[in-house]
């Protein structure tokens, strides 16, 4: 790695030297959400969120969430930001 990230487009957030954007996908029972959380350059986010260092709250930027259930069939939102509580 060369320490340089590429130029973020479209994001109202300033990458540090030390952080990249991930793209993930998580779920719950009632819905199902992708989007890009923001971590440092050493974590591997494959299995961060399996590790002790998982964090409490997930914080997603530039969200699509599907939700299941409720009042009609299937609704598909779209968020630019997106708190999601990890159990």
């Amino acid at each position: 790695m060369s320490g340089q990230n590429p130029p973020q487009t479209g994001s109202s957030y300033a990458l540090a030297g030390d952080e990249k954007i991930t793209k993930v996908v998580a779920y719950t029972s009632n819905i199902f959400a992708r989007g890009e959380v923001v971590t440092k350059e050493i974590i591997r986010v494959s299995t961060w969120l399996r590790s002790p260092m998982a964090p409490h709250n997930l914080f997603l930027r530039n969200a699509q969430v599907l939700v299941f259930g409720g009042p009609g069939a299937l609704q598909t939102q779209v968020f630019s930001e997106y708190f999601l509580t990890v159990s």
